[in-house]
């Protein structure tokens, strides 16, 4: 991910890197159409790496810069690493498939029993 450098959210990753975030896409009452949704919630560490640091510049490659140089990029940006421990997907258009709508990946590889 990307942050401004300066922010108040760096400043508590680098207090305390334990995160959880959230993705969702999903119907609402107006939209009418479809009932599907679909979200993903990971659960990990962060590390902010700065942009005096070496692997700053070939990981900020990664985003194919549209609107800003990499030159203003290096003097704004800070870029997070997240290192998954736990991530729930959550799919309604598995059930069709026969699949659960909820998927669990950990990085340990422990699964959770089914009761």
């Amino acid at each position: 991910m990307v942050s401004e450098k300066g922010t108040e959210k760096l400043l508590h990753i680098r207090e305390n890197p334990n995160v959880g975030a959230v993705r969702f896409a999903g119907w609402t009452v107006a939209e009418g159409g479809p009932k599907q949704w679909r979200s993903v919630q990971i659960q990990g560490t962060v590390e902010v790496i700065s942009s005096n640091e070496p692997r700053f510049g070939p990981a900020l490659d990664k985003y194919n810069l549209v609107r800003l140089s990499k030159a203003r990029a290096y003097r704004r940006f800070d870029l997070i690493e997240v290192t998954p421990v736990q991530i729930y997907y959550f799919d309604t258009t598995l059930g069709a498939d026969k699949y659960s709508v909820y998927q669990l990946w950990r990085r340990d590889g422990d699964v959770p029993s089914s009761n």
